[in-house]
């Protein structure tokens, strides 16, 4: 038996413009670039054969799977467990605040770790939620193609557990493209990766020009 997953990131928001952090507590919706990323995307995985597509339960994922679900004439279901790791009182600020791309400069780094330690969500209560929603999705499908479409943390525990890597490789080194396309395949239990946030099909829109 074989299955495939395609795992996709949402398209950019109002706030990822404006470098402002929001994960598992605040939203943003998508942009207009978001938009035509979505639409490229939907344009991209047309030819696809995915019986189900399952999305973040937040807008910004909500709204990129409905516009990549209408041209293969399906609609996202959302799953809470992919909600994105809660940030707590570091959303809403500017993650320039913090570092270039959320990492923290080597003095501040203690205290947004406290901040998200009191605030936010524990890192392993985040793992393991996604990991529940991982196990219950893959016990509906067995012998499918699916359609994922949901955040930058999550897309990195699930390829870590799909392909039983190290975890900080995916979130560290992998940069996530809003709209990227990634395809996981196993055959009798054994997942490989076919491809890893493809961006081809997003030429000719804002950084990818």
């Amino acid at each position: 038996m074989s299955v495939q997953w395609i795992l996709v990131r949402h398209g950019d928001t109002e706030w990822t413009e404006k470098n402002i952090l929001h994960g598992g507590r605040f939203d943003s919706p998508l942009s207009s670039r978001g938009r035509d990323q979505a639409k490229r995307t939907a344009q991209a995985l047309e030819g696809e054969r995915a019986t189900a597509l399952y999305s973040s339960p937040q807008g910004r994922a909500i709204n990129t799977a409905a516009i990549i679900g209408e041209p293969i004439g399906l609609t996202a279901m959302p799953v809470e467990e992919f909600r994105e790791f809660n940030f707590g009182w570091l959303e809403g600020r500017n993650i320039l605040d913090f570092g270039e791309s959320g990492g923290t400069p080597k003095i501040l780094k203690p205290v947004a770790e406290l901040i998200m330690m009191i605030t936010g969500e524990r890192m392993a209560s985040f793992h393991n939620r996604v990991t529940n929603g991982l196990e219950n999705i893959a016990a509906k499908h067995s012998d499918d193609q699916i359609i994922i479409v949901t955040h930058w943390g999550v897309l990195s525990i699930l390829s870590a557990l799909l392909l039983e890597e190290n975890l900080e490789y995916w979130k560290e080194k992998v940069e996530w493209a809003p709209c990227g396309i990634t395809k996981l395949q196993a055959i009798n239990g054994k997942w490989e990766m076919i491809q890893t946030n493809a961006i081809d099909h997003l030429k000719g829109i804002g950084k990818y020009l």
